[in-house]
């Protein structure tokens, strides 16, 4: 994977920035694990990987001995903030559930690194974040009915839609592309809730997504508009504007939900849910 630092195993969440969160270094973890699905990687390559990753997790300092601080520094192994200055800003029990999926995958794949999850998880204090049996914190949308919304969207005004959070290659750099947001349908959004409709986008893991999950001709549309959006050398591209144009960045969190997506699709799911 490109931008992996090469002391640590992390991989930088933005191309070029040595910041990470646990919800992108999951997506990483992922992106690992499917590439050795897909016979794009070495079994001994991925499992090389996946052993860094780990002992680097492992390593970086919890918030209040409690749990992974949001974001960290993937060359030195520091907490930071979202500007990858070094400080506390505390834990997202979402990113905790994405990581824990991808562990128990990778324990259930790998019997060489089942030792070295079960430390980490051992190392997290996840009971201090359940709370009547739920990781507290937690949020979950309906999936297929916020499909629905973005097909009759689409039919409706003749604007593709797929909508997702996603990046920028300029200020502001993030964006939510919402279903509603601050009293207005589709409304797109920096992190502080101001408005930045010039930055909706067809989002390229949402399209990828939405092809592999629901297969009907809207899909199909949404992959024809898309497939095309990737550096061979790089990496898949963020998505495209919905006023036109290739957003010019790439992440580790794109790039892993795809290959994960398309894991999905070759192997069917990785994990039983029981």
């Amino acid at each position: 994977m490109r931008k992996t630092q090469g002391a640590t195993g992390l991989v930088n969440a933005a191309e070029y920035y040595p910041s990470s969160t646990l919800w992108d270094t999951a997506g990483a973890i992922g992106a690992i694990v499917s590439a050795d699905q897909l016979a794009l990687t070495s079994h001994e390559d991925a499992q090389s990987r996946l052993g860094a990753i780990l002992a680097s997790l492992r390593k970086i300092p919890l918030f209040r001995n409690l749990c992974p601080n949001k974001a960290f520094n993937t060359a030195t192994l520091q907490r930071t903030d979202y500007s990858n200055t070094p400080r506390e800003i505390g834990c997202s029990a979402l990113d905790m559930g994405r990581a824990l999926v991808w562990l128990r995958i990778v324990r259930n794949q790998t019997s060489a690194l089942a030792g070295a999850v079960d430390d980490l998880v051992g190392y997290w204090k996840i009971a201090g974040m359940v709370r009547g049996g739920k990781l507290f914190g937690t949020a979950l949308q309906k999936g297929k009915v916020v499909y629905l919304a973005q097909e009759a969207r689409a039919k409706r005004t003749g604007i593709l839609t797929a909508r997702t959070e996603h990046q920028l290659a300029a200020a502001p750099y993030f964006v939510y592309d919402t279903r509603y947001a601050h009293g207005n349908d589709w409304a797109t959004i920096d992190a502080r809730g101001n408005p930045e409709p010039q930055a909706a986008a067809v989002a390229m893991k949402a399209a990828i997504g939405l092809w592999v999950l629901w297969p009907r001709p809207y899909t199909d549309q949404l992959f024809d508009a898309v497939s095309g959006q990737f550096d061979p050398a790089r990496g898949v591209y963020e998505g495209q504007l919905e006023s036109g144009g290739r957003i010019e960045a790439l992440t580790a969190n794109n790039n892993g939900i795809i290959l994960e997506a398309f894991a999905y699709k070759v192997k069917g799911a990785l994990v039983e849910i029981k």
